[in-house]
């Protein structure tokens, strides 16, 4: 049934490829045209019909700002750390808690699954009374994680 997906996928996109060719190309080069397409009709079918499958998967993406090359799965991962910091970081500043560094680990298993491992919080010295409020918050809006807690001077 994939196949037959596939063939009609490609039978529809060759015919929107040659109508669109036939109207843009000049009289002289019809019979060019029509050959390039009966070989690119060709190639797609027996792409389709030899079950070749492209994925992304086989690529890496690389990290455009820094230079170095990160697996989809590392760029993820890292995205959704940044995110889940900075919602800690609404989320504390909303309460009148500023901290001042955020870290979360999360990891991405074999299976696909992503889970949230562990936070590091780094706060004034001050808010040392509020560990306890600051982890109910954290296990109720974002995860039931262990948080590691680190003071610094005001």
């Amino acid at each position: 049934m994939k196949t037959l997906a596939g063939i009609t996928l490609a039978v529809c996109a060759l015919s929107v490829v040659h109508t669109a060719l036939s109207m843009l190309a000049p009289d002289r080069y019809r019979r060019e045209m029509r050959t390039i397409v009966a070989l690119i009709a060709v190639a797609a079918l027996a792409h389709v019909i030899s079950g070749a499958d492209f994925s992304y998967d086989d690529f890496d993406f690389g990290d455009l700002s820094g230079g170095a090359f990160l697996s989809r799965d590392d760029l993820i991962k890292k995205e959704l750390e940044d995110k889940i910091s900075d919602y800690i970081s609404s989320l504390l500043s909303e309460r009148g808690i500023v901290p001042k560094k955020i870290s979360v680990t999360a990891t991405i298993d074999g299976q696909r699954r992503i889970s949230i491992t562990k936070a590091s919080l780094t706060l004034d010295r001050t808010y040392r009374e509020e560990e306890p409020k600051i982890s109910s918050l954290i296990r109720e809006n974002v995860a039931d994680i262990p948080i590691d807690y680190f003071y610094g001077d005001g």
